[in-house]
């Protein structure tokens, strides 16, 4: 079976780089999710994130990244529960800026 070098290599290229944006979030994002949380609030040690989940980009963004090749941010939604005062939150996380949208 005879493979096309410039489409492994592109592959290659794309999967070091950045995961396709509608592929879940690997195990190092969720790590990285939960430090960008744990640094920006101030979260008791008996808070617990229930769902860490992507959060998908719409269908617009995904249309330019499929013909511009656009970037688009891998964004996670996430659930929060705070034990301590009986609180649940949600938010949006965005892993290429670390930051709390």
């Amino acid at each position: 079976m005879e493979h096309n070098h410039d489409s492994n290599t592109h592959n290659q290229e794309r999967a070091r780089n950045s995961a396709y944006p509608l592929d879940p979030l690997t195990a190092d994002e969720i790590e990285a999710v939960v430090e960008i949380i744990r640094e920006e609030q101030s979260l008791s040690r008996n808070t617990f994130f229930p769902r860490i989940a992507l959060h998908e980009p719409t269908k617009n963004q995904l249309k330019k990244y499929d013909s511009l090749n656009t970037r688009i941010n891998r964004e996670a939604f996430v659930t929060v529960f705070d034990a301590r005062a009986n609180t649940t939150y949600e938010a949006i996380v965005d892993l290429r800026e670390e930051t709390i949208l």
